[in-house]
């Protein structure tokens, strides 16, 4: 019962982080990026030294984007085990099928409870 109860606190609080943290839209510019480098390597009209300076920015953007992603799974994964040292239970719970299954369906029902009460706002 403490497990669920944790289970739920934990879900709930990532799904607030990456809302806050906008996780969406920072994987909506990394997948940006990665297109706009796979159509600079395709175009014939730009020059090698511009292709370069492309590439360059590109992948600037992209690296430091890559380490906005990072850093929330380190904090996502902080928190579990944070949980983890004070309930010892809790990762092997997590990790089971049943843990598994309750994640899938208590993220589902957040997410709808969450969705229905923005529209309302």
């Amino acid at each position: 019962m403490i497990n669920r109860l944790l289970l739920i606190g934990y879900i709930i609080g990532i799904f607030e982080l990456t809302n806050f943290i906008k996780l969406r839209h920072i994987i909506n510019k990394n997948l940006k990026i990665y297109n706009k480098i796979i159509k600079l390597f395709s175009a014939k009209k730009l020059t090698d030294v511009k292709k370069e300076k492309l590439i360059l920015f590109y992948s600037k953007a992209l690296f430091l984007i890559s380490i906005k992603l990072l850093v929330v799974i380190l904090i996502i994964f902080f928190f579990l085990i944070l949980i983890a040292l004070f309930n010892p239970y809790f990762l092997s719970y997590v990790i089971s099928l049943n843990g598994i299954l309750e994640v899938i369906i208590i993220s589902t029902i957040y997410y709808i409870f969450r969705f229905k009460n923005n529209e309302k706002l």
